[in-house]
C-alpha cells in the first residue's frame, strides 16, 4: 500500500510538472501570437489598401484600353496597303517613262 501511495505521489508530481510546463508553453504561444498580430495593420487599413489597389488596377485597365484604341485607329487596312502598292507602281512607271523621255530629248536614246 505504501508503494501504491508512493507511485500515486510520483505520478501526481509528474502531472503537476507537465501541467506547469504546458501552462508555460501556452503562455509563450499566446505572447508570440500577440506579437505577430501587432505586426498586421487593422482591418480598416487593409480596406484602404484594397481600395487603393482597385483604383490603381482600374486606372491601368483604362490606360490599356486607350492604347488599344489608338492602335486600332492607327492600323492600316488591306485596302490602304493595296492603294500604297498601286500608287508606288504608278509612280515607278511614271518616273521610268520620264527618264526615258528625258534621255530621248538629249539624244542619248534614239
Amino acid at each position: 500500500m505504501a508503494d501504491a501511495i508512493e507511485v500515486i505521489g510520483t505520478t501526481l508530481a509528474e502531472l503537476q510538472k507537465a501541467n506547469t510546463e504546458q501552462s508555460v508553453d501556452t503562455n509563450q504561444l499566446r505572447e508570440r501570437l500577440k506579437s505577430i498580430e501587432t505586426k498586421f495593420p487593422e482591418a480598416t487599413e487593409l480596406q484602404k489598401f484594397a481600395d487603393a489597389n482597385q483604383l490603381f488596377v482600374a486606372y491601368q485597365i483604362g490606360e490599356l484600353t486607350k492604347r488599344l484604341d489608338r492602335m486600332e485607329r492607327g492600323q492600316v487596312t488591306r485596302l490602304h496597303v493595296i492603294g500604297y502598292v498601286i500608287t508606288t507602281l504608278v509612280a515607278a512607271v511614271a518616273l521610268t517613262s520620264g527618264v526615258l523621255v528625258l534621255l530621248q530629248a538629249v539624244h542619248v536614246l534614239r
